[in-house]
């Protein structure tokens, strides 16, 4: 009994979680920063430049440098859609690159990028909380680990 509560919980949290995300895609942030469009219009246009762009501030948030090597492995991609996506910020100020003494690139989001990302989530905070997002997906969080205890 208390394993198909656990599963109806689960399922309650990931369609509270779809739901989020779902808003967060079509809520239409407004952006006034005309790079900060640009990069958030880059990222929405596909999953592979989500994940660049994405793998990049996570590298900065670890304080961590990421190669191509490693963004082609992460991403799941060819070399050369790595090399076409740094040419395709490169001028925009958002990525930190770096050589070392055998020319090998080491990527990581620059500040600015890292700026866009806070607006961002500051942005979502808003609408998690002003849609009662955050507090029902809390609620269903702290119901599945209180019956995971029991069922354990």
């Amino acid at each position: 009994m208390n394993e198909q509560v656990l599963e109806e919980l689960y399922k309650k949290w990931g369609r509270t979680a779809l739901n989020l995300h779902i808003l967060s895609l079509e809520a239409g942030r407004s952006v006034d920063d005309p790079t900060e469009r640009k990069m958030q219009q880059y990222v929405l246009s596909s999953i592979n430049r989500d994940r660049f762009i994405s793998y990049l501030q996570r590298a900065t948030f670890e304080n961590e440098w990421l190669t191509i090597r490693d963004l082609v492995q992460l991403i799941h991609c060819q070399r050369g859609t790595v090399e076409t996506m740094i040419r395709d910020v490169e001028g925009y100020g958002v990525l930190d690159i770096k050589r070392d003494e055998k020319n090998v690139r080491y990527l990581k989001a620059s500040e600015k990028l890292m700026g866009y990302y806070h607006n961002y989530t500051k942005w979502l905070f808003r609408i998690m909380t002003d849609k009662g997002g955050m507090s029902s997906a809390r609620a269903t969080a702290t119901a599945i680990l209180e019956l995971e205890n029991t069922v354990q």
